[in-house]
C-alpha cells in the first residue's frame, strides 16, 4: 500500500471514529434536551398550580442561540382561549431596558454624555423650574434611579384624575400630561445620595433623547435595535390594537383606575396604552425577550462598547429606598450590596447564579427576564395577570416573578445542555 493509500485510509477511520463519536454525544445531548424542555413544562404547569396565575409563558435561549418556548394555562378563559407560545404580553418596565440602550448608542454616536446635565436639554421648557433638583440631575440619574424626582404614579393628585385621563378609549395622557404631577413635589433626596424607583424618571429620559437625536423614540428604537435584531414580535405599546396581545387580568380598582380593569372587545383595548411610553411602552413575547436579553447583557446589541457603563455600580454609599420592580434582596445583600440597580439594570447573585435583567408589571401582566453571563443562557417569563401573586399588591408581584424565574433557571442551569 502507498503512502497516500495508506493516509486516506486512516483518515477514513479516524473521520468514522469522530463522525461516531459526534453521533453518540448528538443523541446524548438530544435525549437531555427532550428532558430539559420536559422538565422547564413542568415547573411552568406546577408555577401556576401554585402562584395561580390563569396563563403564562416561558422562553430560555442557550449558548449557541437555540430558543425554547412554552405555555401553560389560558389567555382568556372567559372565551376558553389557551395560551400560546406566541402569545404577546405588556412587558411594562421591561421597556425602560431599550431607553438605557438607545442613550448608550447615542453616546457612542456622540450625541450626548451621559452626565450631562438635563438643563442642558430641557432647561427652557416652561415647566423646569417646578422639577425639583432639576439643575443638579444628569441623565446617568435618571436612568440609575438616583434623580430623587417623587414617581408621578404614586402621586395623590394623580390617582384623584386617572379616572378622567383614560376616560377616552381613542386617546392617551402624553409624557408631558403624566411628568407635571411630579412637579411642584419636594425632592425624596439630593440626587445621587439614594435610589428609588420612578417612571418619571424615564418619562423625563425619553424627552432627553428625543431631544439629542432629533429623532421620534420608538423610531429611534426601531431603526437601531428591533429591525437590525429582527425582534418581530415587540413593538409600541401606542394604540388599542395589538395582534396576539392576550387578555390581561387585574382589579377594576387598578393603580391607574383603568376602566374595568383593561379588556378587550373584537381585539381592540377599551383604553390606549401608550402612556407609559418610555416608562415601559412596549408589547413582546418570550421569544423576543430572550434573545434581547442575550444581545444587550453579551455586548452585542450595538456597535461599540457600553456594558461598563451599563452594569456600573452606583457611586459607594447611594442608599436604596426601595426594591420595586427590582429583584428583591436578602439582608446581606442589602447591607453587602452585591445586588444593585445600574441602567435599567438589576443586577444580582453571584457565580453561576449572577444575572443581568429586569422585571415589568402593567396592569393586567406581569414579565421578567434575565441573561446569566457565566453560561450564556438567558430566561424569560411572562404571565398574564397581576392577581394572582404570592401577595395582592405590586411589591408581591416582583416576588413572584422573581420565584418563577428561579425556578426556570434552576432546572435550566442543572441540565447538562446548559454547562459549558
Amino acid at each position: 500500500m502507498s503512502r497516500l493509500s495508506l493516509s486516506i485510509a486512516i483518515l477514513v477511520i479516524v473521520v468514522s471514529a469522530l463522525s461516531s463519536n459526534v453521533a453518540m454525544a448528538g443523541g446524548q445531548n438530544q435525549s437531555a434536551l427532550t428532558s430539559l424542555r420536559a422538565a422547564v413544562q413542568k415547573d411552568l404547569d406546577n408555577l401556576r398550580n401554585q402562584i395561580g396565575f390563569p396563563g403564562a409563558t416561558a422562553a430560555f435561549l442557550l449558548p449557541d442561540g437555540r430558543i425554547f418556548e412554552f405555555a401553560t394555562g389560558m389567555a382568556d378563559p372567559a372565551r376558553n382561549i389557551s395560551m400560546s407560545r406566541d402569545s404577546r404580553i405588556m412587558s411594562g418596565s421591561i421597556g425602560k431596558t431599550f431607553v438605557a440602550a438607545l442613550a448608550l448608542a447615542l453616546v457612542n454616536e456622540g450625541k450626548l454624555d451621559l452626565d450631562d446635565k438635563i438643563s442642558r436639554w430641557l432647561g427652557d421648557e416652561p415647566w423646569f423650574d417646578r422639577l425639583s433638583n432639576g439643575d443638579a440631575i444628569t441623565l446617568r440619574m435618571l436612568l440609575d434611579h438616583t434623580s430623587g424626582i417623587p414617581d408621578y404614579v404614586y402621586s395623590s393628585r394623580f390617582a384623584e384624575a386617572s379616572t378622567t385621563l383614560f376616560a377616552d378609549p381613542d386617546s392617551h395622557p402624553g409624557p408631558l400630561d403624566l411628568i407635571r404631577y411630579s412637579l411642584d413635589e419636594p425632592a425624596l433626596f439630593e440626587p445621587g445620595t439614594q435610589y428609588t424607583y420612578s417612571d418619571t424618571d424615564y418619562l423625563l429620559a425619553g424627552l432627553v433623547l428625543e431631544k439629542a437625536s432629533g429623532e421620534d423614540y420608538y423610531q429611534a428604537i426601531i431603526k437601531r435595535f428591533l429591525y437590525p435584531h429582527q425582534l418581530t414580535r415587540t413593538a409600541p405599546s401606542s394604540g388599542r390594537y395589538h395582534p396576539g396581545l392576550v387578555q390581561g387580568h387585574t382589579a377594576k380598582d387598578n393603580l391607574f383606575n383603568l376602566p374595568d380593569g383593561l379588556s378587550l372587545d373584537a381585539g381592540l383595548w377599551n383604553v390606549d396604552p401608550g402612556f407609559e411610553w418610555t416608562g415601559g411602552g412596549l408589547v413582546t413575547n418570550v421569544r423576543d425577550l430572550v434573545r434581547w436579553a442575550s444581545l444587550l447583557y453579551s455586548g452585542r446589541a450595538m456597535d461599540g462598547d457600553y456594558l461598563d457603563q451599563l452594569l456600573a455600580r452606583p457611586p459607594e454609599g447611594v442608599k436604596y429606598v426601595d426594591y420595586l420592580l427590582a429583584p428583591p434582596r436578602t439582608e446581606d445583600e442589602k447591607i453587602n450590596g452585591r445586588g444593585y440597580y445600574g441602567l435599567a439594570v438589576s443586577v444580582s447573585g453571584e457565580g453561576e447564579n449572577l444575572n443581568y435583567g429586569h422585571c415589568g408589571w402593567f396592569p393586567g401582566y406581569l414579565s421578567t427576564f434575565a441573561y446569566y453571563p457565566a453560561s450564556g443562557v438567558a430566561v424569560a417569563f411572562q404571565m398574564n395577570t397581576d392577581l394572582g401573586g404570592l401577595d395582592k399588591n405590586i411589591e408581591g408581584a416582583g416576588r413572584t416573578l422573581e420565584m418563577a424565574r428561579q425556578t426556570l433557571i434552576t432546572t435550566i442551569l442543572s441540565s447538562s445542555i446548559t454547562t459549558r
